[in-house]
């Protein structure tokens, strides 16, 4: 049997920025990347979108560049936020990251991992660390019958024939029950994605929602898509590590795509070069900063009947407004930095919500594994 310092497995954004990271700090490494499919393979239609810093920071290419988001509500557009957003194809993506990686990679199903030995459907492979990157198919969690992530964005994609609409910027809809809509215009078509943030059970919630903007969409040719996005603990297990959405990596309230994953990667990387604990060191940066979002994301969107029939929620058609005035603000929840909402925004929210979300704070700070 072969023997690797890190075998990854799954050939997504966290397995290819995984090689890659690994490559710039510690490129006396061997590592092996395993997947069953094609390199990017599980993007529905192929794309994602992100920031300036990414693209320059991993010589990404892309597609087309937005100059910023219309976001409303209602049919109704509330806000306008100039910010460059860059489109990319997701496996021409994770194709260049693992081009210039280091890494070896392998066309096989992970089947079993043992103690420092993986199995595949076709050979066996001993390893110093495992890092697993298979997404929703959470082979480590699975095998280990570990805790899954609980909360989701579950969604469908389709391409369809473009409105008209300006392909300048593309547009973020939001319904007042959590649900989302976005639109990514090109000269002859739009990418359409209509999405909810729900619990891992809840799976039919896409059928019943009265949805605005794109009402004559054609859902013949769809992709069904779930991302999950709350942290499960463990990440870490001696020599098994959870990276990405193996273990709910992606940002609950962030629409930079890679980012959270491809920072986590960088940190996976220079954990592994000084021999550090990945868990500890991804809680102490990030932790706080996703229970936060994730208790605001429960009081507004999966309300206690009981406090609803008290509290009077802010629709987003008074809210939405006022990002015109900061920016700011938005940008730094696409990009997942958690800052304190102007008091313009905090005043919309009346106390007993605030209490709600605070109180749920607290209850996931005392048991993070149970998120």
């Amino acid at each position: 049997m072969k023997y690797y310092d890190v075998i990854i497995v799954g050939g997504g954004i966290a397995g290819c920025g995984l090689a890659y990271n690994l490559a710039k700090e510690c490129p006396d490494k061997s590592v092996l990347l395993i997947e069953k499919d094609e390199i990017g393979a599980n993007a529905a239609y192929g794309y994602r979108n992100t920031f300036k810093e990414i693209v320059k920071e991993y010589n990404l290419p892309y597609v087309k560049m937005y100059k910023g988001i219309k976001i409303g509500a209602e049919n109704k557009i509330l806000a306008e936020i100039n910010c460059p957003m860059y489109f990319f194809d997701y496996r021409k993506a994770c194709k260049h990251l693992l081009d210039v990686s280091s890494a070896y990679v392998k066309k096989e199903c992970a089947v079993h991992q043992g103690s420092h030995i993986l199995t595949t459907d076709t050979s066996k492979y001993y390893f110093d660390k495992l890092v697993d990157c298979s997404g929703i198919n959470f082979f480590t969690k699975n095998s280990a019958n570990q805790k899954r992530p609980k909360y989701y964005w579950k969604g469908i994609v389709t391409k369809t024939k473009k409105p008209k609409i300006s392909n300048d910027y593309y547009y973020f809809y939001f319904g007042d029950q959590g649900h989302l809509e976005e639109i990514y215009p090109f000269s002859n078509h739009i990418l359409y994605g209509r999405w909810k943030y729900v619990r891992q059970k809840e799976v039919n919630i896409l059928t019943n929602e009265n949805y605005y903007v794109v009402q004559d969409v054609s859902f013949d040719d769809t992709k069904i898509c779930q991302i999950p996005c709350s942290p499960a603990f463990p990440i870490c297990e001696k020599d098994i590590i959870c990276l990405g959405d193996s273990f709910g990596n992606a940002n609950c309230s962030s629409a930079s795509g890679i980012g959270s994953i491809l920072d986590s990667s960088n940190l996976l990387a220079n954990c592994i070069k000084t021999n550090s604990n990945f868990e500890k060191m991804w809680k102490k940066k990030y932790l706080n900063f996703y229970l936060s979002q994730l208790a605001s994301r429960k009081s507004r969107y999966m309300r206690n009947p009981l406090l609803s029939s008290f509290v009077d929620y802010p629709k987003n058609r008074d809210i939405l407004p006022i990002f015109n005035k900061y920016p700011e603000v938005f940008i730094d929840l696409l990009k997942g930095n958690f800052k304190k909402p102007p008091m313009e925004i905090a005043r919309k929210y009346p106390m007993l919500f605030k209490f709600n979300t605070l109180l749920n704070y607290f209850l996931f700070k005392m048991n993070p594994s149970g998120v």
